[in-house]
């Protein structure tokens, strides 16, 4: 199977689909969306405090990050979202471990 291949049946999978679904959903919804810009923020400070050593700032953002996230799995289309894109992740990840896998066997011949 070719890349291009690949990646047409990949955009035409249920999960890309439904995932791509639900993100519209959540951009479309002023509330949902304030709360995931909110949520990128506290992220980026977390990163930003964890490598500044300041170990009370992350711990203050990532308390804050949780109620955040909380809140926003609580919605239906957001909770399907996050797993959509979950799923999604750990798809990407097998799928570069067998092109891997298939690489180095093909380099070995």
């Amino acid at each position: 199977m070719k890349q291009d291949e690949l990646l047409a049946l990949l955009r035409e999978s249920d999960l890309v689909i439904k995932t791509k679904k639900m993100k519209q959903i959540i951009t479309d919804n002023p509330r949902y969306f304030s709360l995931f810009q909110e949520i990128l923020k506290l992220q980026k400070t977390m990163v930003r405090k964890d490598q500044l050593g300041d170990q009370n700032g992350f711990e203050k953002a990532r308390s804050e990050y949780l109620k955040q996230l909380n809140l926003l799995t609580e919605m239906p289309a957001v909770a399907e979202y996050l797993n959509g894109t979950e799923e999604l992740a750990d798809l990407v990840k097998e799928l570069t471990a067998i092109l891997n896998q298939g690489l180095s066997i093909s380099e070995k011949d």
